[in-house]
């Protein structure tokens, strides 16, 4: 057997096991405990919001609240689409893992899923925008209520909200 295998081999009998120094289970401090290595997640509140196309800073963003529309746009590359955006209070991880559903009549109908997308910090938190929602068959769903389902989550903090949208008729983003 090379030196390799008997490595290998060795290390599956050896195992990766937890320790006294590493206890299985989550890592929370407790009181008077000195093995603590970290906290629970702490949920974040975020605000879901929209801004045009090409314009991703935190200065244009929108916010949206439960019940406002947002508007289908025909994108460049010929699909339907709405842009999202997230300001995250309080966000001190440089990245987010971001999902969101859109929820028409008990299916989803669109969705995205951001893992790791790099976020931008500002003194209050961190923004996150071009966040493209492609809607296939959107013409079903103009003037439709659609559930959003959003969840973020980042290093040692989360949060997750849901709202409901109207989606607005299309608008091209550029005139030809």
């Amino acid at each position: 057997m090379s030196k390799m295998g008997l490595i290998l081999l060795a290390l599956y009998f050896v195992g990766c096991g937890n320790s006294p120094d590493h206890p299985e289970g989550p890592l929370v401090e407790s009181e008077g405990d000195t093995n603590s290595r970290t906290e629970e997640p702490s949920e974040r509140n975020f605000q879901v919001g929209t801004h045009p196309l090409g314009q991703d800073q935190l200065e244009s963003f929108a916010p949206v609240d439960s019940g406002e529309s947002i508007q289908v746009v025909y994108g460049p590359q010929g699909a339907y689409m709405v842009i999202l955006a997230l300001y995250l209070e309080e966000w001190t991880s440089p990245k987010a893992t971001i999902s969101v559903s859109a929820i028409w009549e008990d299916d989803v109908v669109a969705s995205l899923f951001y893992p790791d997308l790099q976020v931008v910090p500002n003194s209050t938190g961190a923004y996150a925008g071009n966040l493209f929602v492609l809607t296939n068959g959107w013409e079903n769903y103009v003037g439709q209520e659609i559930q959003l389902e959003v969840t973020v989550e980042g290093e040692g903090e989360w949060g997750d909200m849901s709202l409901t949208v109207l989606f607005g008729e299309p608008a091209p983003l550029y005139d030809l």
